[in-house]
């Protein structure tokens, strides 16, 4: 329990294939619920499923296409998303269709979701919120979950709200000016989105016992080959692999296109967020046991007299080995 008295649900994640979770019976194909935070990799992992399927991906967002009646999300046709796109919208094809089709039968999902903190509006065509979640409870059979560590999320997300990554960079220089109004605030987003999601994650998959794969942004950027592997397998559906699909000559296609979260480097947040949030690690603080739960902590290095001390990101891994980025001068 936290100290305002609320469970902590995210206790209830676990790094990879939850396999002591009941598997639905009787269910006519496997409704598979993508779901995470925005700027963690989505887009990039839902080209790899279909690269590595031939299964067009899903979303509960407006994209190119239309409603589909068997699962009640957006779906394009056939052909996956663009190669260069980087929200699910784009010209030119991955494939042609005639390798990438609409799930079908008994074939499986992937359906892309932001729940609960970026929910549709029904705005531009988007789904509404209670159509949304009716539709995520009613029909998803497995979820599929990616944390990452939260400055570089947040980091992302500064750049993708101010909508132009240059506002940040021409606001710190050697002036040493910073923009008008952030438009969110670090703490803001520990609370109301990195903590949220994992809670809200955390309580459906402790009240549903939902057969979950969670994998972090980090493992997946270093062996997205791997990832994919495993994230079929948990699901059961590895017999869709298209054995003549070379999905790590597909990764570094995408990663070269300069179109994908992919290429990000570890704890390239660190500089961005101490500028805007100089106070971050006091926050980080708060969050320690939930950070540790997934694998991840910050540290700030010793010193010789007259350095500046340095904060670094330590990632564990399943092997207990661990990994550490680049460090930052603060």
């Amino acid at each position: 329990m936290n100290c305002s008295g609320k469970k902590d649900w995210y206790s209830q994640l676990e790094l990879g294939c939850s396999r002591s979770k009941k598997r639905e019976k009787n269910v006519a194909f496997e409704y598979i619920l993508f779901s995470t935070l925005p700027r963690t990799g989505n887009t990039f992992t839902r080209k790899l499923l279909e690269n590595a399927t031939g299964i067009v991906t899903e979303s509960v967002f407006k994209e190119d296409g239309k409603i589909n009646p068997r699962t009640g999300a957006w779906a394009r046709k056939c052909g996956g998303i663009p190669l260069h796109s980087r929200q699910g919208k784009g010209k030119g094809l991955i494939y042609n269709c005639r390798y990438i089709r609409r799930s079908q039968g008994e074939m499986p999902v992937f359906v892309k979701s932001h729940s609960p903190v970026d929910m549709g509006s029904g705005a531009n065509g988007d789904l509404s919120i209670v159509e949304q979640i009716r539709i995520e409870k009613r029909k998803a059979t497995c979820f599929l979950l990616i944390v990452r560590n939260p400055l570089d999320v947040y980091a992302a997300e500064l750049r993708f709200l101010s909508k132009d990554i240059q506002i940040f960079s021409k606001s710190m220089g050697a002036v040493g000016k910073f923009p008008l109004k952030v438009p969110i605030t670090f703490r803001d987003f520990m609370r109301y989105k990195f903590l949220r999601y994992l809670n809200y994650w955390g309580r459906r998959v402790h009240e549903g016992k939902v057969l979950t794969f969670l994998i972090r942004f980090e493992d997946l950027v270093e062996n997205p080959v791997h990832a994919v592997w495993s994230i079929l397998d948990c699901f059961g559906v590895q017999n869709l692999v298209n054995q003549d699909a070379d999905l790590g000559l597909f990764v570094e296609e995408v990663r070269s296109s300069g179109a994908s979260s992919s290429t990000a480097a570890q704890g390239s947040g660190f500089e961005l967020v101490t500028r805007l949030a100089p106070n971050w690690h006091r926050e980080i603080h708060n969050y320690e046991d939930v950070l540790e739960k997934f694998g991840y902590s910050y540290f700030q290095s010793s010193v010789q007299s007259g350095e500046k001390p340095q904060l670094g990101l330590k990632i564990v891994n399943s092997t207990e080995a661990e990994k550490e980025t680049a460090l930052y001068a603060i």
